[in-house]
């Protein structure tokens, strides 16, 4: 999917950002048994969501057409970031949310 305006690029980053808030809220009040808002923000969003689903829908435009290379991409991508999450927190120090 081509972003092709700044408008566009500013609806999708809510509508994600909303909905890895929703998904995170759900799954957190589902496994703790209560509500917890997860972001940091005041209101319905987590940013990070949105900037990830921007950057992989900018990044990853020229391999739409090639499902196979798509999902390798994206699998390697987020996994190295989740691996560089986690080294970066075990090396400061500071527990991830999935520690909890």
């Amino acid at each position: 999917m081509a972003i092709t305006s700044p408008l566009q690029a500013l609806c999708l980053f809510f509508v994600y950002s909303f909905l890895g808030w929703s998904v995170e809220v759900a799954f957190h009040a589902v496994s703790l048994g209560k509500l917890v808002n997860r972001g940091f923000l005041n209101g319905p969003v987590c940013p990070i969501y949105g900037f990830g689903m921007l950057g992989i829908l900018t990044l990853l435009a020229p391999l739409e057409n090639n499902l196979f290379w798509l999902f390798a991409v994206c699998y390697y991508l987020s996994s190295s970031l989740f691996a560089l999450r986690s080294l970066r927190s075990y090396i400061i120090g500071v527990p991830t949310n999935t520690d909890e």
